[in-house]
């Protein structure tokens, strides 16, 4: 997609959103249910400011979206991984 360069930072921020919500949404359900729902709510939250400051930077200024893609990704990569622990512990005392 190629237009108009505002259009297209939109654009970015909204399809780099969905690609992290392929793999938030799963993680968060996941992670709630091992390791705690206020846990996994309090990651949420994060994210979503995260997701709000790489808006408002990468509109602005693409390159200046560091800070907000690192409050967005940092709490998916712990849900996923506590999801995974989580899954693996309990796949473990199940046997």
């Amino acid at each position: 997609t190629t237009g108009n360069e505002m259009f297209e930072r939109y654009y970015r921020v909204q399809m780099n959103t969905l690609e992290l919500l392929i793999i938030l949404v799963p993680s968060i359900v996941i992670f709630a249910q091992y390791a705690g729902a206020y846990i996994a709510a309090a990651l949420g939250v994060i994210y979503l400011i995260g997701r709000m400051i790489y808006f408002g930077s990468y509109v602005k200024d693409p390159k200046s979206r560091s800070l907000g893609y690192g409050l967005s990704a940092l709490p998916v990569m712990v849900l996923l991984v506590g999801s995974i622990i989580g899954g693996i512990r309990a796949a473990i005392l199940t046997f």
